[in-house]
């Protein structure tokens, strides 16, 4: 009889304990979840990219993310801030769209600056402004949008018939396949850049050279002479890819 009821409480304990785990690994699993949705929901914000644009009566912005509908409008600039409206795109969903193409009212020129920035919807996908559908701001509350220049695609910086050192880099996430690339002062220099994984593009500010924004298996090409020494940082200018280590050092000598 001892030894039955022994048993007995054996077998009740052991349900209980698994109960209890069962209950804390529930519990750790659940907690996971949420700091990965919480840590989901901290890397989402409205943001544009764009690259430089060529004249004409389009605007590509090469990248948009949205946490709500919105609309990406362009303005003028006019003082160095936002002037009149002169396009703006059909309504975006929340997400990664790629690629938007902007009608614009107006012709853009050379030397030319605009605005693109993000407008809210207010429900019923129609862009209204002046009206209901305003600029949106980020948490700072500062409205988001980046300032573009139109600009003829020329070479005139670069010698006729001069034979540029080309160097080919990839861009994944989050690295440019080469950390480091050599030249000689006056030398031309092009670079053939092709994104393998991810969104990016390569800028180099100080002899403001600059690749279009390019998507998983595009390609874009940037030259430029080499005419002052030092060395000098390329990096992707998406977000904060920069940051996160898309960069590397060219060295003219």
């Amino acid at each position: 009889m001892k030894k039955g009821l022994y048993f007995i409480i054996v077998f009740i304990i052991l349900i209980v304990t698994g109960i209890i785990m069962l209950g804390n690994r529930a519990n750790d699993t659940a907690m996971e979840s949420m700091e990965e949705n919480g840590n989901q929901s901290e890397s989402l914000k409205n943001e544009l990219f764009a690259a430089a644009q060529s004249p004409g009566q389009e605007v590509n912005i090469g990248e948009v993310h949205l946490t709500q509908n919105a609309y990406v409008v362009i303005h003028r600039e006019a003082d160095g801030k936002p002037g009149k409206v002169i396009g703006a795109s059909s309504l975006l969903v929340p997400g990664d769209t790629h690629g938007v193409l902007v009608a614009v009212q107006e012709d853009l020129k050379d030397g030319d600056r605009v605005f693109a920035m993000l407008h809210s919807d207010d429900g019923n996908g129609i862009y209204e402004f002046p009206g209901p559908d305003v600029p949106l701001k980020d948490d700072a509350g500062t409205i988001v949008m980046i300032e573009l220049l139109v600009k003829t695609a020329s070479t005139s910086s670069v010698k006729e018939n001069s034979i540029a050192k080309v160097f080919a880099i990839e861009g994944v996430n989050f690295a440019f396949s080469q950390k480091e690339i050599r030249v000689k002062k006056g030398d031309t220099v092009r670079i053939n850049f092709t994104s393998k994984d991810g969104f990016h593009s390569l800028v180099i500010d100080e002899f403001n050279a600059a690749t279009d924004y390019v998507q998983t298996g595009g390609s874009a090409s940037v030259e430029f002479i080499a005419d002052k020494a030092g060395s000098f940082e390329y990096y992707c200018s998406v977000g904060s890819h920069r940051q996160l280590g898309v960069k590397g050092l060219l060295i003219v000598e």
